[in-house]
């Protein structure tokens, strides 16, 4: 489980430095970012607008994934819209994304 978690929050990296040189553009509309799965062979792009991808962000156990790439063992499903769904990790899984939450810390 603890695998699982850490790849997640590998991807989150990745997207919040995504997050950084998309405000420096000062752009509108959507931006691509990383599907956050744990899935090791996932190389899927979302599209996000900035206040979509910030909802996501200001919870730490939550991530951002492609439809049908949760995984039921470790998290549960908390949004969805069709391009991408917001989950939230439970049990350990939840305990270690909090303790490594850049945006929390």
């Amino acid at each position: 489980m603890k695998e699982l978690a850490v790849r997640q929050m590998l991807f989150r990296e990745a997207n919040e430095n995504i997050a950084r040189v998309a405000g420096r553009l000062a752009g509108s509309g959507y931006q691509v970012f990383i599907c956050e799965c744990s899935n090791t062979g996932c190389t899927e792009a979302l599209e996000l607008t900035s206040e979509e991808y910030e909802a996501v962000r200001a919870h730490g156990a939550r991530f951002l994934v492609a439809p049908g790439h949760e995984q039921d063992e470790v998290e549960r499903v908390v949004v969805g819209n069709g391009r991408y769904l917001v989950v939230e990790n439970i049990g350990e899984a939840a305990d270690v994304a909090l303790a490594d939450d850049p945006r929390h810390a």
